[in-house]
């Protein structure tokens, strides 16, 4: 899997004015979680998951530094 780069809050509001439409919205957040490694087992919790979808979904929110530090 090729090494993901972590897209910016700024970046990520810039692309999502630049798109407009909520599906295509949709399809950004897609490809970007499609770079991302797998979540570990534990991490697919009940405190993650996002309810309401029609898929399993889990989210596990985090903030780093621009040096990709936590």
């Amino acid at each position: 899997m090729p090494a993901t780069r972590m897209i910016t809050l700024d970046e990520l509001r810039d692309e999502f004015d630049f798109l407009g439409d909520w599906e295509e919205q949709c399809k950004f957040l897609i490809e970007l979680g499609e770079e991302l490694p797998d979540l570990a087992p534990g991490e697919m919790n009940e405190a993650n998951r996002v309810h309401g979808c029609q898929s399993r979904v889990w989210l596990v929110p985090g903030v780093r530094q621009e040096n990709g530090r936590p």
